[in-house]
């Protein structure tokens, strides 16, 4: 005995989804030294946090030795 199979159509219907919309792809930037840290360690290359600190000490260490410029 065969199987019997049966077809059903089906109706296209919209989709509403809660989704959000993504037309602004660029994502939010680092508030805090700590986020920027954060990212760094997760998501960066070997070597970007230590990088990054040393960058951040020789602009600190700059920002003492030269008055502010006007």
């Amino acid at each position: 005995m065969r199987p019997t199979t049966t077809a059903t159509a089906t109706k296209k219907e919209a989709q509403v989804t809660t989704q959000p919309d993504h037309q602004d792809t660029a994502t939010p930037r680092p508030a805090t030294l700590h986020e920027l840290r954060t990212a760094l360690s997760r998501y960066g290359l070997p070597g970007d946090r230590e990088q990054f600190e040393q960058a951040l000490a020789a602009a600190m260490a700059n920002a003492v030795t030269q008055p502010p410029a006007q």
